[in-house]
């Protein structure tokens, strides 16, 4: 499922932080947002790989919704604000966003 998303996810934030940034750092500013992904996912899998030993997997499970929930609203705040400056994003149209907040 991780897979799934993330492949989905990626090529959206990047246009976005791309778009975001100046001009003039751009590469630099990717590099550093890839950075920090990876860092989370490694620092993450590795947690969880360590917390598995010690405790069940049916406690463990839950916690992994946490991040999509959490991403939810940053997702609804952002379309809302597209919305609002009559922008068309190709994330909101890929991902539903706006039919989120519909």
């Amino acid at each position: 499922m991780w897979g799934i998303t993330v492949s989905g996810d990626s090529p959206q934030f990047s246009a976005l932080t791309a778009s975001n940034a100046p001009p003039q750092a751009v590469g630099s500013v990717l590099t550093l947002t890839n950075c920090i992904g990876f860092t989370i996912s490694v620092i993450s899998i590795e947690l969880f790989v360590a917390l598995s030993k010690h405790l069940p997997l049916a406690s463990l499970l839950p916690w992994l919704g946490l991040g999509p929930l959490l991403g939810l609203r940053p997702c609804g705040l952002c379309c809302a604000s597209a919305r609002g400056r009559g922008a068309k994003l190709a994330f909101e149209m890929s991902t539903g966003c706006a039919s989120f907040l519909a």
